[in-house]
C-alpha cells in the first residue's frame, strides 16, 4: 500500500476529500497523527481540495519530501486556504509510507 511517497500523500488528499476521518490519520505515524485534529473530529469541517498535483522534491531509503499545489476550499476548520503544501514522509516496515509533518515550510 502506498509504493510511493507520491501515492501515499494523493492517498491522504483523497481520504480527505472523501471526509473519511479513520483514513486520514491513517497515513500518519503514531506521533504525528495528532496533525490531523481538524475541526475536532468534525470532518464535515474540513476543506476540499482540487487540481492537486504532487511531486517528489527528495527521497532517500527510508524519507521523502513531496509537495503538492492545489486549490483548497473554505473550511472552518482550517481558516484561510492556501494552495501548496510540503509533505514529509517516512518509509515503514511492510513498504507503507506515512506523513510525519506537513505545512508551508
Amino acid at each position: 500500500m502506498y509504493g510511493s511517497p507520491q501515492a501515499a500523500t494523493l492517498s491522504w488528499f483523497a481520504a480527505i476529500n472523501h471526509k473519511d476521518g479513520a483514513a486520514a490519520v491513517a497515513h500518519f505515524t503514531h506521533a504525528a497523527a495528532g496533525m490531523m485534529g481538524w475541526g475536532n473530529g468534525n470532518t464535515a469541517s474540513w476543506p476540499t481540495f482540487s487540481a492537486l498535483r504532487c511531486r517528489r522534491l527528495s527521497r532517500t531509503a527510508t524519507n521523502a519530501v513531496v509537495s503538492c499545489t492545489f486549490s483548497e476550499s473554505r473550511a472552518p476548520s482550517v481558516g484561510n486556504p492556501v494552495n501548496f503544501w510540503t509533505v514529509s514522509l517516512t518509509l515503514k516496515p511492510g513498504g507503507r509510507w506515512l506523513i510525519t509533518n506537513y505545512g508551508q515550510g
